[in-house]
């Protein structure tokens, strides 16, 4: 089972940005003697990683990266998903790019002030969901 997860990554790791999940889509239409318990089984997985990632989006918990590893799952089986994917990664690439060159490039008090911000913000935050949860 893991064996497989392995071999999925390393070809999902090895294709070229943009079209990872396109071409993890052909390789799966292409293969014949695709289990029909284990598509069903990925299928339902996905959704239920979406929809958790969805929930954890508003309650504390990691509800972004569930949405990606679920869409990840159902990539494999919808060419629609597929294509955004592999657009979404694109436009994460560049956004993350381009936030890198900022930081190399930024003074030492800008990048104290992100620091500080992104701290104040993860403490509100943590705060917000303190009060949902055990506020009176």
């Amino acid at each position: 089972m893991f064996a497989g997860f392995r071999r999925n990554w390393r070809e999902l790791k090895k294709a070229r940005p943009g079209e990872r999940f396109q071409q993890r889509y052909q390789r799966n239409r292409s293969r014949n003697g695709s289990k029909p318990f284990w598509r069903i089984l990925q299928i339902i997985v996905g959704i239920l990683l979406v929809l958790a990632g969805i929930i954890f989006c508003f309650i504390p918990g990691p509800g972004i990266p569930l949405i990606f590893i679920g869409a990840g799952f159902l990539a494999t089986y919808s060419i629609v998903i597929a294509r955004a994917m592999d657009w979404l990664e694109l436009k994460i690439r560049r956004i993350v790019h381009g936030a890198k060159a900022w930081w190399l490039h930024a003074s030492t008090l800008a990048r104290y002030a992100v620091v500080v911000i992104a701290a104040a913000l993860a403490g509100g935050t943590g705060y917000g969901a303190y009060q949902v949860v055990f506020g009176r």
